[in-house]
């Protein structure tokens, strides 16, 4: 009876949902808009950094909290250009620097998903970072040394699939944002793509094809399998963020994305 109830509900849902749904898979949204053991997708859950400790915002379609009144002009400024519908820059907590590069069409379909949702109220703590981080304006220096601002354009010398691995490893997936290392200002270090980084005091491994590195010698398969499963080829378990990653996102994607994901990470120098 559940999975008919199920059958039905995603055959009446709007398609522009739907494929919003499948985005917030792609983006792993729930893991940082949802406090473990809350409301989904009503924030508050905490994210410490180097400058302090910042809390994510409620992302149902509460008009308090939530971004009930928010246009998709509004989303798609968040998203694409890191500002605020109150014209403030946002914390780079929030990877718009991998977000800028979703198209038009994708944050769209996105905000549709967010919109269904059943608004819950839920008042945020506000941010707890250290003079100077706490002064928004002087983000605009990090701006000018990280943020590159624009949508995914396909390498014409590539593949489709190459092209589709690149927007959602480079774009939506936003993976450079735990493995690659940051600089004292927080800014991702893009001549080190994909070296490794630290999140929430784990390692994120280097996932080039370096010879060093773990995954060096995966094939497309073995990666497809770890995504899926979050075993890996010698038979060990993906544990704390990756974990996460893998339970609320990975795992919920089609073989021909996982697939993508794996030639573009593959194909890296």
């Amino acid at each position: 009876m559940t999975f008919l109830i199920a059958l039905v509900l995603a055959q009446t849902q709007p398609a522009d949902v739907s494929r919003g749904e499948y985005i917030s898979r792609q983006g792993d949204c729930i893991s940082c808009h949802t406090i473990p053991g809350g409301k989904t997708y009503a924030g508050g859950r905490k994210i410490e950094t180097p400058f302090g400790e910042l809390y994510t915002p409620n992302l149902t379609p509460d008009d308090e909290t939530g971004i009930g009144r928010w246009t998709k002009d509004d989303f798609y400024r968040a998203l694409h250009d890191g500002v605020s519908p109150d014209g403030e820059y946002y914390y780079p907590a929030f990877p718009y620097d991998f977000f800028t590069k979703l198209t038009r069409e994708d944050t769209d379909a996105l905000f549709e998903y967010l919109k269904s949702l059943k608004p819950f109220r839920n008042k945020v703590k506000v941010n707890e970072l250290r003079f100077p981080f706490n002064l928004r304006p002087g983000l605009f220096v990090w701006r000018k040394l990280y943020f590159n601002k624009g949508e995914f354009q396909p390498n014409a010398t590539k593949g489709e699939q190459w092209n589709r691995g690149a927007y959602l490893v480079e774009g939506s997936g936003h993976c450079g944002a735990c493995h690659t290392p940051r600089s004292i200002l927080g800014g991702v270090k893009q001549d080190r793509a994909f070296e490794g980084g630290m999140v929430d005091r784990w390692l994120a491994p280097d996932i080039t094809p370096n010879p060093m590195a773990a995954v060096s010698d995966w094939t497309v398969e073995d990666f497809v399998a770890f995504f899926k499963t979050g075993t890996n080829p010698q038979g060990e378990t993906a544990l704390g963020p990756m974990a996460e990653v893998i339970d609320l996102s990975l795992k919920y994607l089609s073989d021909e994305d996982l697939t993508a994901i794996a030639v573009y990470l593959k194909s890296m120098p």
